[in-house]
This record gives structure tokens, C-alpha cells and sequence, in this order.
């Protein structure tokens, strides 16, 4: 038996997580997979249908959501500083506020980190997101001192990484910081790391709890979106009273909420006619939104288990791309989708190397168009673009525009990141990348998703009226991730029992 299957046995009930809400399965989709391929319009609102319950849910907290808005007014007016810590979709979620700050207010009073640094980005870095120590380090490496406030932004409520950050932030700043999570304290409660931060007087919470994801388990959706508004909100704007507050809360989710998302069913079927013809896609966007596309676009690998973005030094091309629009040098791009300098990790001892030379290694200028095009013929490019009160998309000759009802870059974001969250799901849904609103293709990359792999497999086992040893099933699992194979491991695990 490997030294980690020992650990995963023993500290599995530490990453057991299947009593979660955000882990478990929303009652609307159900049959996603199937109504996807019959029908897109019907697919596009039901997964709108999620994204509105969810957003009517993050009313009942705004009460919650302003207070934590007065504590980071008033850091910024004192002079102190608003860091934002995240991993894999909550960090990216940090770093598009971090760029939204920049671009407003043109003052570097936001400072937002992920596990793994910037890198992380494009491709996850494993073995941050279970390490305490790391992201302890990586808020003293940023300077947080004494009149900051940490905003410690973890889907679950109970990334080791962002709870190690929120400890480091107690004992350091004279501001409590704030745990911001999409789980019932009662759930959460039974993970003894979780426990300890939200008994802590010493660290506010703020549960955004708003049910199950659209996709069982994928937080980058109806989790990251209730939880990029509520840091934006908290952010970005000054409200004289709760009134002001609610007043503005309600009409911000009645804007994003008119969003026309029945027009992005061609866009759908386009770009996964092209990938189902060998095709790839790469998308250009203006550096001010970039961010949120390279978000989508990154979130489809380990999500839907595909291949991450390529380094200009390999010779095979990810399915989609993202390239900044009229940027034609790889560090001038990294510069304008961030807003600042990238802040890549040089630490000694890490798994693999993820400094800032490795980062540029992902050029992410308009010179990507011409190489991704040379890897594959078939290649198209999607652009997304915007004029004012509108959001423009277009692929080979099929073209659209979505209106907004406001033009400032927050909402901007918010609705591209809505837009995309129901295009690039659906996608992977006419390409078979999950059954029902499983992920069958989860990654079974660290504890966490191990756990969530056996437990989806036991679910497909029972539908075959077959039950199986967890312990077992993990010793096969175990195997299975040392044998790579282009057939999904729950799949893999589930034939192994029948």
C-alpha cells in the first residue's frame, strides 16, 4: 500500500465532503446531459433557472454582505489594504477583483493571491490547495500587516490553504479577517479544520450558503458567482446605509438577471461542432475583461478532466485559448490582463517549477493565434468585444450582441462570467463530459476530488443495484490515477465493480 493511499485512508474523513450542499445534486438538472443534446434552448434555462435561485438567495444576506463592506471602506480610507485569498476558482475569483480595483481606482490597495501563485492560473497547483503552510507563507510573502483586512474566500469552507491564510491574518492584523464560504455551519462543523476557524471570535464569518451547484460539486459556477459579488460589492462600492445598500444589491441582480442567455444556444452548438470536427478555439478579449475569459477557459480542464493550456514550447493545442487583444508580446499581455507585474512563486522544494519564466512560457499575446493555428488547421477564433452597453460575440460567421444594463467593469464582469459559466458547461455537455449533473470526468488530482471520485462511482454502482468497500474502490482508484486513459476514472472505477 503506497504511502498515499495510507494517508488518504487515514485522513479521509478530513476530505470526506459528500454532506456537503455545494457537493450535492440540484433537483433542475437532473437530466442535463440528456436535454443538452435534444435541446439547448431548454438547457440554457435551466442552468439560468440555478444562477436566478441562487442570486434571489444572496438577498437574505446583504445585511452580512454590507457589514463586511463598511470593514473594508474603512481599511481603505485608513490607508491599509484589502487582501484576497483564494484557490482554483475562488483565487481566480480574487485576482479578477484585484484587475477590477486596478482599473477603477488606479491604487494598488488590493492585493488578491491563489494557491500557487499567479501560475495557477492556467494550470492548478496540486499540492498548494491541502497545505496550510503554504498560504501562511504567501500572505507574509505579499507584507499583509497590521491595518489590512484578509478576505479568506473558499467555495466549500474548508480549503486547508485559505484557512491557514485566515489564521495567519488573525494574529497579524488588528482587523478581524473575514471566512467566506457556501456551506451550513452545521455541515461544516463535522471538518475539524472547518471548525476551528468558524469557532474562532477572532475571524468573521460570512456564509453564502445558496444550495447545490448547477453540476454537482463544480464551484465555479453558482458558488464563485454569489461569492464575486458579494467581495465585489464589498470591494468595489461605498453605501451610505442598508437601504442604499439592498436598493442597489436588488437592482444589480435584476440587471444581470435580464441578460438575453437564450442568444448564446449558436454560439453553443457552433463552438461544439467545431471541437466535435477536431477543431480548437481560441478567444481574444480586451485586456480589461480578460481575465474572466481566461477564467472559463482555464476551469474547463480540470473541471471536465481535458487537456490545460499549452506552453509555446509543445506541440499539441488545448481545446480553447485565450489571447488579449492587441497585445503582441507574451509579458506586456500577462501585465495587461492583470493589471500589475504577475507575482510567480520561486520557492525551492515545489513539485514543479511555476516562477515567472514558467508562467511566460504561456504566451498569451495575438503571436498564440498564428502558432495555435499551425498546430491545428481547424482552429477558429472566438472574440468577445464591447461597445458601451454591449457585449459582443462572434465566431467564423456567425456573430451576436448581448445588451447590458449598465456599463461599468464590474458588471461587465459579472456578466461575461454568467455568460460563459452556462456556454462552456453546456458544451462539455453535448461532448459527454458529465452523465446527468455528475462529473463523471472529475480529476482525481488531490484527496478531495479522490473522495468525490469514490463517492460519484457509488452512486453509479447503486443504479446497478451493486455495493462496494470504499477502501477497496480507493486501492483500485489508486491504481487507476497511475495508468492515464482518455475514459473518465469514475467510469474506469465503476467497471472495475460491476
Amino acid at each position: 500500500m503506497s504511502s498515499t493511499l495510507e494517508k488518504f485512508l487515514e485522513e479521509r474523513k478530513e476530505f470526506a465532503l459528500g454532506m456537503l450542499t455545494t457537493e450535492s445534486f440540484h433537483f433542475l438538472t437532473e437530466s442535463l446531459s440528456t436535454i443538452v443534446k435534444e435541446d439547448t434552448e431548454e438547457a440554457i434555462s435551466l442552468l439560468a433557472q440555478v444562477d436566478r435561485l441562487a442570486l434571489e438567495k444572496l438577498q437574505s444576506y446583504e445585511k452580512e454582505i454590507f457589514e463586511m463592506q463598511k470593514a473594508c471602506q474603512k481599511v481603505l480610507k485608513s490607508g491599509g489594504r484589502i487582501f484576497i485569498s483564494g484557490c482554483g476558482a475562488t483565487g481566480r475569483l480574487a485576482l479578477s477583483i484585484e484587475k477590477i480595483f486596478l482599473e477603477t481606482f488606479k491604487k494598488p490597495q488590493v492585493i488578491s493571491f491563489m494557491a500557487g501563485g499567479d501560475f495557477a492560473l492556467i494550470k492548478s497547483v496540486e499540492s498548494f490547495e491541502d497545505n496550510k503552510e503554504y498560504g501562511i507563507r504567501q500572505l507574509k510573502d505579499l507584507g499583509f500587516r497590521e491595518n489590512d483586512i484578509l478576505l479568506g474566500v473558499t467555495e466549500g469552507g474548508e480549503t486547508t490553504f485559505v484557512l491557514g491564510t485566515l489564521e495567519a491574518a488573525r494574529d497579524i492584523s488588528q482587523h478581524k479577517p473575514y471566512f467566506i464560504y457556501c456551506n451550513p455551519d452545521e455541515e461544516l462543523k463535522s471538518i475539524e479544520r472547518s471548525l476551528a476557524v468558524l469557532e474562532d471570535k477572532k475571524i468573521k464569518n460570512l456564509n453564502l450558503t445558496v444550495g447545490p451547484m448547477a453540476i454537482s460539486g463544480s464551484t465555479r459556477m453558482q458558488a464563485t458567482t454569489v461569492q464575486m459579488l458579494a467581495v465585489g460589492l464589498g470591494v468595489l462600492y461605498e453605501h451610505t446605509d442598508l437601504s442604499e445598500f439592498k436598493t442597489y444589491l436588488e437592482q444589480m441582480l435584476s440587471d444581470l438577471l435580464d441578460l438575453n442567455f437564450s442568444g448564446l444556444a449558436p454560439f453553443i452548438k457552433k463552438e461544439a461542432g467545431i471541437y466535435q470536427n477536431s477543431g480548437i478555439i481560441t478567444y481574444t478579449a480586451p485586456s480589461d475583461v480578460a481575465i474572466s475569459v481566461l477564467t472559463d477557459t482555464t476551469e474547463r480542464s480540470p473541471t471536465f478532466n481535458l487537456e490545460g493550456f499549452e506552453t509555446d514550447e509543445q506541440d499539441y493545442a488545448s481545446l480553447s485559448f485565450l489571447t488579449i487583444s492587441h497585445e503582441t508580446d507574451s509579458e506586456q499581455a500577462w501585465q495587461a490582463l492583470l493589471g500589475r507585474e504577475p507575482r510567480a512563486l520561486e520557492w525551492s522544494g515545489l513539485p514543479y517549477p511555476i516562477g515567472p519564466d514558467d508562467l511566460m512560457k504561456f504566451d498569451i499575446s495575438e503571436n498564440s493565434v498564428a502558432r495555435r493555428k499551425a498546430l491545428n488547421p481547424k482552429m477558429e477564433v472566438f472574440k468577445i468585444s464591447f461597445e458601451q452597453n454591449t457585449m459582443n460575440f462572434s465566431i467564423k460567421d456567425l456573430s451576436s450582441s448581448f445588451d447590458l444594463a449598465r456599463s461599468d467593469l464590474f458588471f461587465k464582469h459579472m456578466a461575461l462570467k454568467l455568460l460563459l459559466n452556462i456556454h462552456s458547461t453546456l458544451i462539455m455537455g453535448i461532448l459527454g463530459r458529465y452523465e446527468g449533473n455528475m462529473m463523471t470526468y472529475v480529476r482525481a488530482s488531490n484527496l478531495k476530488l479522490m473522495d468525490r471520485a469514490i463517492r460519484y462511482t457509488n452512486k453509479l454502482l447503486q443504479t446497478h443495484g451493486v455495493s462496494a468497500d470504499d477502501t477497496q474502490m480507493a486501492k483500485v482508484l489508486f491504481e487507476l490515477v497511475e495508468r492515464p486513459s482518455e475514459k473518465p476514472i469514475v467510469l474506469r472505477l465503476r467497471d472495475k465493480f460491476i
